[in-house]
């Protein structure tokens, strides 16, 4: 499982082509929006004034365990990657 997360004020579209390679590279992809990390296009909810390095990384935290939980996902083999700030928070 790769988990792809988007940079300060994108939204997981700006990463789907990460996705795609990955996944023809035999992944599973997964790719969400942080809580209140878009001001336009984003499907999450929250404000960006809100969002922090701290609240993405709780955002992540939770999209880990629900990857983890997925009955084709092995546990022990998520990769995690991120561009700009996703990938901070990735790290």
């Amino acid at each position: 499982m790769a988990i792809v997360c988007h940079g300060f004020m994108a939204w997981q579209d700006s990463v789907k082509h990460y996705a795609a390679f990955l996944a023809e590279m035999g992944y599973v992809a997964f790719t969400f929006d942080f809580c209140g990390g878009s001001a336009m296009c984003g499907k999450s909810d929250g404000k960006t004034t809100e969002m922090s390095v701290l609240t993405e990384t709780k955002d992540l935290k939770a999209v880990i365990e629900y990857v983890r939980n997925l009955s084709y996902t092995d546990s022990e083999k998520i990769l995690l990657m991120g561009c700009s700030q996703g990938g901070f928070v990735s790290a």
